[in-house]
């Protein structure tokens, strides 16, 4: 009798990486509390918020990353948030202004890239369609709230509700498929 194995070899993990986590993470933790110290010492503009947070995302995407969902359109979903808040500080704390033009670029940047990568392959790419719904989601709510608020938007709002509809008309307009995802990540009957 020939057994088959159908299951990837195991391959040799690189071991050179949890060691340098430990020693990374004692980096960035003195790089951030220096940086508040010397902030609070010189005084002026909070800079040093932007620094921790970056720190905060690069540990979050580089030496932390996820175990269950690591994929492509995950993974682009959570540098788009890291990069929008990051953003946000920005202009909130050190350049005021420009954050409500950058920020539907980046969003709708990351939708359109989530949407290539899902339509190249689209039956494997099925099952991380939460991460682009949540990013629609987030996407139609910031745009009807900043239609609410400012009543003449940039272009750059238009876009990013276009491309969010776009792709919330797609999911609708084939339910069967996403909900058959839906019932296969949260077990519903």
């Amino acid at each position: 009798m020939k057994v088959n194995n159908i299951y990837p070899e195991i391959k040799e993990k690189n071991l050179a990486y949890p060691k340098i986590r430990p020693y990374v993470r004692i980096a960035f933790l003195i790089a951030a509390v220096t940086c508040v110290v010397v902030n609070l010492a010189t005084g002026g503009k909070a800079w040093s918020i932007i620094v921790v947070w970056s720190l905060f995302g690069v540990w979050k995407l580089l030496f932390s990353p996820d175990t269950v969902e690591f994929n492509i359109i995950s993974q682009a979903v959570k540098v788009m948030f890291y990069t929008v808040i990051l953003l946000g500080l920005i202009d909130y704390f050190l350049a005021p202004g420009w954050a409500e033009f950058v920020i539907p670029i980046v969003c709708f940047g990351t939708l359109i890239f989530t949407c290539i990568v899902f339509f190249t392959d689209i039956r494997n790419q099925m099952k991380n369609t939460l991460p682009m719904i949540r990013v629609v989601s987030w996407s139609l709510i910031a745009g009807i709230v900043y239609a609410m608020v400012r009543r003449q938007m940039d272009w750059t709002m238009i876009v990013l509700i276009a491309v969010s509809s776009a792709i919330l008309i797609f999911f609708l307009l084939f339910p069967t498929s996403f909900l058959r995802e839906l019932h296969k990540r949260f077990h519903t009957h």
